[in-house]
């Protein structure tokens, strides 16, 4: 059995993720991957990082994917403001992504890796980011 695709894996966690009512009316700009010009915040994007394959047998493999997922919002009052909303966010990603394990069947698992902050200063505005490691476990028979 061939495993979902990768492009076809890093939507299906944004699917997943947008079907949340708070994250789908909230969220202005999903990505595949870090945006590379100004968007509206607050964002999601998702990027692959890659990961390793492991043999199980002649015919079986498995491989378990990194992907990061990673919020970001800004506010020109407070940095304050920006922290709390991203971490608002990212709290409703967790508990998403908890709630579907299998990404819908897509995978047999994800995990949690690591949870990182990242603030930043652009002109006036206080840039929060949140980055998610997730694990993505996929097996090929």
């Amino acid at each position: 059995m061939a495993p979902t695709a990768l492009k076809d894996m890093t939507q299906k966690i944004i699917d997943v993720l947008n079907t949340d009512a708070t994250l789908h009316s909230t969220v202005k700009t999903w990505a595949f991957g870090e945006p590379i010009s100004t968007v509206i915040l607050p964002l999601i994007w998702v990027q692959l990082e890659g990961g390793p394959y492991k043999w199980k047998s002649v015919h079986a493999m498995q491989q378990v994917l990194r992907y990061l997922v990673v919020v970001q919002d800004r506010s020109s009052i407070s940095r304050d403001a920006a922290e709390k909303s991203c971490m608002d966010l990212m709290d409703l990603v967790t508990a998403k992504l908890k709630a579907n394990p299998t990404l819908d069947n897509s995978c047999r698992y994800i995990g949690f890796s690591d949870l990182e902050n990242r603030p930043k200063k652009e002109a006036d505005y206080a840039i929060a980011e949140i980055q998610l490691r997730i694990l993505v476990e996929r097996e090929y028979a």
